[in-house]
């Protein structure tokens, strides 16, 4: 089928996605209990990495577990068991995790069946020390210890938390492995201490067993980010969870995904893993943009931000009986590194989003016209015959693009002169009525042609630029 689009509304949606702690059981601390300790201190300063306290508890195995407490109303209820939607009781219950018999698919994904106790282990904030300058607060530096195994293996048993005061309307914490070194993603980010609590916008809490954050609206006591009472925090090798509520259900982002623009928040996965699939709904696209917006019951807005690139899903689920939502994280590697914009408006989210990531390009004019684009139009003749058909209906459209059967075999950088004989003359044609052209190029490059035929396989060889094997040979890719 042709499909003839404006790009207008691609040019919206990437816009827009565009001392220590006292841990006593349900202790909780927050950032202006600091400032008052700050205050009578002079010769503040930034502290190292803290020691744990010597009390603190040991890890033990999912099975010394209290009993589960299984009562969570089913819009409270976090899935225990994502990776599949056909599970049985007696592997839930081996989880430690609670089973309702009366939910035993998850077609659609509906309240799971196998669900996280109210009382499930995790981790116990062990230190937490505030990061200081001149008496002034600029963060925070903690230790987090898994008092129990997770259901994934590989669990990281201790991890660092540092919570840094960036701008006034921007936080940023992250949790992480001290002891090993994990991907994160290259981009110049460095994280910063640099804004005094006095000048910021938001404000912080902490629950210590289980570990949770709570960033709140310094003026409104809004929630922004809280982890607490939500889906609990999972860090191993090749899982990582966290969750977090929301206060209403107007949220936005999430993108690359093809849907409404206002997201249904009634029990939905959103899968992040970019790839070549043309916009269908309930799939992951082209772009990975782990960004949302959420208006707040007073009408101001804010945005959050995980900087994480491996594959990804967030589940979407109605929460506590209100208007809100909660959100559950999950990731396969990488860190947890996450940026809260506190705007107040949706305009400022998005500029205070772009300002870190950064802006994108403006598009040339023409770009933001109709484009025409189809696989498979065959050869020249029927691909002039789409634009001549146009052209008589008088479709003022201004970019015409070839799919990759203009190529020779689908390799990078050739066209079939054969089956496409002409095609130098057709895009002539088209600059001659003030039309553009565009091919797509996909990273095919063929390492079977005989030597000293196909050019780009010849001088990637000579340059050095394919990936390889642990032998130094080219890896072929199948």
């Amino acid at each position: 089928m042709e499909g003839l689009w404006h790009s207008h509304c691609a040019i919206l949606v990437l816009s827009f996605l565009l001392g220590s702690l006292d841990c006593s059981s349900q202790h909780v601390r927050n950032t202006e209990s600091y400032i008052r300790e700050a205050s009578k201190r002079q010769d503040a300063q930034v502290p190292a990495p803290m020691t744990p306290r010597k009390t603190d508890p040991q890890l033990h195995v999912a099975s010394h577990f209290a009993a589960p407490q299984c009562t969570a109303e089913p819009q409270n209820r976090f899935d225990c068991w994502p990776e599949s939607n056909n599970t049985e009781r007696a592997d839930c219950v081996k989880r430690g995790c609670c089973w309702d018999e009366d939910v035993v698919t998850k077609t659609n994904f509906t309240s799971p069946a196998c669900f996280f106790p109210e009382n499930y282990d995790g981790y116990q904030l062990v230190s937490l020390s505030p990061v200081e300058r001149a008496g002034l607060l600029y963060g925070y530096n903690g230790t987090l210890r898994r008092t129990s195994s997770s259901p994934y293996p590989a669990d990281v048993k201790e991890l660092r938390l540092l919570v840094f005061f960036e701008t006034e309307t921007r936080i940023r914490f992250k949790i992480f492995d001290p002891n090993s070194e994990r991907y994160e993603v290259p981009m110049n980010l460095p994280p910063k201490w640099k804004t005094a609590f006095g000048d910021t916008q938001y404000t912080v809490t902490f629950a210590d067993s289980p570990f949770g954050i709570g960033i709140y609206r310094k003026f409104t006591s809004e929630p922004l980010f809280d982890s607490r009472g939500m889906a609990p925090l999972i860090f191993a090798d090749q899982f990582l969870q966290i969750g977090t509520k929301l206060t209403t259900s107007y949220l936005y982002g999430f993108g690359e995904h093809r849907g409404p623009f206002l997201q249904d928040v009634h029990w939905r996965k959103l899968i992040f893993w970019t790839r070549d699939q043309y916009p269908i709904e309930n799939m992951n696209l082209y772009g990975s943009h782990p960004f949302y917006l959420n208006l707040e019951p007073s009408g101001n807005a804010h945005g959050v931000f995980l900087l994480n690139s491996n594959a990804m899903q967030v589940n979407i689920q109605p929460y506590d009986k209100s208007a809100g939502a909660g959100l559950t994280f999950l990731s396969t590697g990488g860190i947890l590194d996450f940026f809260i914009f506190t705007g107040p408006t949706p305009d400022e989210v998005v500029q205070q989003y772009t300002s870190l990531i950064g802006k994108p390009f403006m598009p040339p004019l023409w770009a933001l016209g109709f484009h025409m684009c189809k696989h498979g139009y065959g050869n020249s003749s029927e691909f002039y015959k789409v634009i001549q058909r146009n052209r008589a209906a008088r479709m003022p459209y201004d970019v015409q693009w070839n799919d990759l059967d203009y190529s020779a075999g689908n390799k990078d950088w050739t066209w079939d002169n054969k089956t496409y004989v002409g095609l130098p003359e057709i895009i002539k044609d088209l600059h001659a009525h003030g039309q553009r052209n565009v091919i797509i190029v996909d990273p095919g490059i063929s390492s079977t042609q005989p030597p000293g035929t196909y050019p780009p396989y010849d001088l990637g060889l000579k340059m050095g630029v394919f990936l390889k094997n642990k032998d130094g040979t080219p890896l072929i890719g199948k």
